[in-house]
């Protein structure tokens, strides 16, 4: 279980926002904004989940909003920021092409604890029913 939201590579652009157009600066926020609440949402379900409770279809559905409103906002906000000079670097260098079903190539898990979940229950590391 993850604890709190994870560091992303925005968090350190927050510092340097108050230099932007106000044009660049409501589309950047608002970008902001969706992922922390998406996040926010994620960590409380692995509150409740914590707790006992159960994730269920209507929450699903909830997360899967959040994530679609947060990339409605993405393209405002990468535009924003290339008008303030910013630079996107093509991540086909770095990532090969996957397709439904495949998934990409990971290592080997480093936890005993992920590997034998993984052995037990495959790659979702989930129990099925559960």
């Amino acid at each position: 279980m993850v604890a709190g939201r994870p560091r992303l590579h925005y968090d350190g652009l927050m510092s340097h926002v108050r230099v932007f157009s106000i044009e660049s600066l409501s589309a950047v926020h608002a970008f902001f904004r969706q992922v922390d609440h998406l996040f926010a949402t994620l960590d409380g379900a692995r509150e409740a989940r914590g707790r006992g409770a159960r994730i269920r279809e209507v929450d699903e559905y909830h997360f899967r909003v959040l994530a679609g409103f947060t990339l409605q906002a993405l393209p405002k906000a990468v535009e924003a920021l290339r008008l303030e000079g910013g630079v996107i670097h093509d991540p086909a260098d770095q990532w090969g092409e996957v397709t439904h079903p495949n998934l990409p190539e990971i290592g080997e898990p480093v936890f005993m604890e992920a590997k034998q979940r993984i052995a037990a229950y495959g790659h979702s590391g989930v129990a099925p029913g559960a």
